[in-house]
């Protein structure tokens, strides 16, 4: 019988000799910083086998960098990427410009605005997180922020990142579903009970007019991957990270089946969908709802950052174009010249 390969050279057979060497070094001193394990070495071998199994490192790690926070990551709440810590931490640096953003907020008893973002599809809840983080720390205003999410692991993850970065009193996270026909009932409700988290003008009341409160800045990193793209993806994304915040075609979610290694979990995602794509199966079932939404969440002068997939960028452009209010809207590329963020601009 043959010998069965060892776990590291297995690990460098799948991701590269260099990769190798920095993931099991990180594995390694993960296992000998748990004060909890009785054996590091038997904990270290546990958590390799695990990383060559597919599941995501940043899973075993169980944090994910993001800016300068240092976010709890665990499945299937999906796991913060690069590409929208990059184009968050570019929005902090717009909502600071005082030639921009603070000067349509700002007015002659408040010379320096308090800004209220509510942010959808909210996942680790990163980048309420962290734009809230960044702005707080380089920012005169007031700062206040609500996530909302489908999935009840992510709204208590998101929670927990809220207390593990000290931002419990700024930012509140809670359990909606954006298709729901009174969601933006629901969503004001919960923007009106956000107070603020310091400063003289605590418990101030939103920006509001006849159709009730509203927001300064909406963001959304929703799901808005094809069909056709989404049962390609590697096996360590598709079977740990939840289906729901990958996949942009929403009618195509299957059901869990009974052999889901995460059973456990009642929002499961080791799933692939079943159903054969349509020929609308692009992604974008979600941008035409957020846009919707927009227009009932934002303030006048306010400012939508949508990320995209690969291609997306002209039909989501489109799609904000035609929100009422939406007076502008441009692209952000990524960090490697991808378009990645489409912004919307509200009518002052």
């Amino acid at each position: 019988m043959p010998r069965s390969q060892p776990l590291p050279r297995i690990l460098r057979m799948q991701v590269g000799g260099r990769a190798a060497a920095q993931e099991m070094r990180w594995l390694r001193e993960h296992a000998y910083l748990d004060k909890k394990v009785k054996s590091r070495e038997m904990a270290f071998s546990d958590m390799l086998a695990r990383r060559v199994h597919g599941e995501p490192l940043q899973y075993i790690l169980g944090t994910q960098p993001f800016g300068s926070l240092d976010l709890l990551v665990r499945p299937p709440v999906l796991i913060p990427r690069p590409e929208t810590e990059d184009w968050t931490l570019r929005l902090a640096s717009l909502l600071r410009k005082k030639s921009s953003f603070n000067q349509s907020l700002s007015t002659a008893d408040y010379p320096t605005p308090n800004i209220t973002l509510i942010d959808l599809c909210t996942g680790t809840g990163c980048i309420p997180l962290l734009l809230t983080s960044e702005l707080e720390r380089s920012y005169g205003g007031h700062i206040r922020a609500l996530g909302l999410d489908i999935s009840s692991h992510a709204i208590a993850l998101a929670r927990e990142n809220a207390s593990r970065s000290g931002s419990t009193d700024q930012v509140q996270f809670q359990k909606a579903d954006i298709f729901a026909d009174d969601f933006a009932m629901v969503a004001e409700r919960y923007l009106d009970s956000l107070p603020f988290a310091r400063g003289e003008n605590a418990g101030e009341a939103l920006r509001s007019d006849a159709h009730g409160p509203r927001a300064d800045v909406l963001t959304a990193n929703p799901p808005y991957i094809p069909f056709d793209e989404y049962v390609s993806l590697p096996r360590g994304v598709r079977c740990y990270e939840d289906v729901r915040a990958l996949l942009g075609d929403r009618h195509r979610l299957p059901q869990r089946p009974a052999t889901c290694r995460n059973a456990q979990l009642d929002e499961c995602s080791d799933r692939t969908p079943t159903h054969a794509p349509s020929s609308a199966s692009n992604g974008l079932d979600f941008y035409p709802r957020i846009a919707h939404l927009a227009s009932h969440l934002l303030a006048r002068g306010g400012i939508m950052a949508l990320e995209i997939g690969f291609g997306q960028s002209v039909a989501v452009r489109a799609i904000l174009a035609k929100t009422p209010g939406i007076e502008k809207t441009e692209v952000w590329n990524d960090q490697f010249g991808i378009p990645r963020t489409v912004i919307g601009f509200m009518a002052r």
